[in-house]
């Protein structure tokens, strides 16, 4: 089944052994991301369209730094050698990895995604002005010929040379500002939770963390490869299903998923698997469940 609008689908791990909160017998992510110790997570693409398939070789689209409720956004990057558009790390190996080698290497990964996206829109805007200077040639030569008629060849009411010229102009300005864009590392946002709750009021149904991701914005003013604080808090995942302790590896995560509120909106026969979105945390031998957060937890306002 293939949908007409394709969400990229991920899911989020967060690695424990950090901080005490992945480790109670009752779990939930505002006491994982509010933790004075810091936990990282791990935002990840579902590994299959057709079921919903979580394991070592789900591959990792960002990192999410937490501590003291706050939250930072790194991203991997695409892997070059690949055919296809294929993230470089999978869950496997971070879970492998020794903590004190994770940040150094989501910082490697972050920057990679950035000079990998950089080169893509570079390449994307040399390649759009390769189009407008043939464009400007051929009118050009159209301009010269005996019956050439101005207006026949008038472009959202403009003479076709003069509206090249112009393209080719602002084009070439682009691509300077995109070239001269310099990476900066994410910065901590405040961990924001919403949550919806049931008619009593006491009960969570569903619940919005502003896990934004964070992508290339050679719009920026002063040229800032981030979103905008602004829109580090409007930015996220949406969630409603608890996700039972299960193990990878011998690690335990669990957490929550949002298949409900796909599955609400899905026209479709077939369950919309591409949709679902998992977020994760790696949780400790003696903890048995995980939780939504509920309406007098910390950073957790009901909507």
């Amino acid at each position: 089944m293939k949908k007409i609008l394709t969400v990229i689908v991920v899911m989020v791990f967060t690695l424990a052994g950090c901080g005490k909160a992945t480790e109670e017998k009752e779990v939930k992510f505002s006491d994982v991301m509010n933790d004075k110790k810091e936990n990282i997570s791990y935002l990840v693409e579902n590994s299959s369209d057709d079921s919903a398939e979580l394991g070592k070789d789900s591959k990792i689209t960002k990192f999410i730094v937490s501590k003291d409720g706050k939250i930072a956004v790194y991203g991997d990057y695409s892997d070059e050698d690949s055919d296809g558009y294929e993230y470089a790390t999978d869950v496997g190996k971070m879970i492998k990895m020794d903590d004190d080698k994770k940040l150094d290497y989501i910082k490697k990964m972050d920057k990679n995604s950035f000079n990998v996206e950089k080169d893509y829109k570079i390449k994307e805007t040399k390649d759009r002005i390769e189009t407008v200077e043939d464009s400007l040639d051929n009118a050009k030569k159209r301009a010269k010929e005996d019956d050439y008629d101005p207006e026949r060849h008038e472009i959202e009411g403009v003479p076709e040379v003069k509206f090249y010229s112009k393209q080719l102009t602002n084009l070439t300005k682009e691509l300077k500002k995109i070239s001269n864009i310099k990476y900066k590392e994410p910065t901590f946002n405040k961990l924001k939770i919403n949550i919806t709750t049931d008619g009593s009021g006491n009960n969570t149904k569903s619940e919005f963390i502003n896990i934004g991701s964070q992508r290339f914005d050679e719009d920026s003013k002063n040229g800032i490869y981030r979103y905008s604080k602004e829109s580090s808090k409007n930015y996220g995942v949406n969630l409603s299903n608890v996700v039972s302790p299960t193990e990878i590896y011998d690690k335990k995560i669990a957490g929550l998923s949002n298949i409900d509120l796909i599955e609400e909106d899905n026209d479709y026969d077939e369950p919309a698997y591409s949709d679902y979105e998992y977020l994760i945390t790696e949780v400790g031998d003696k903890t048995e469940k995980f939780k939504l957060d509920q309406p007098d937890d910390k950073n957790v306002k009901e909507k």
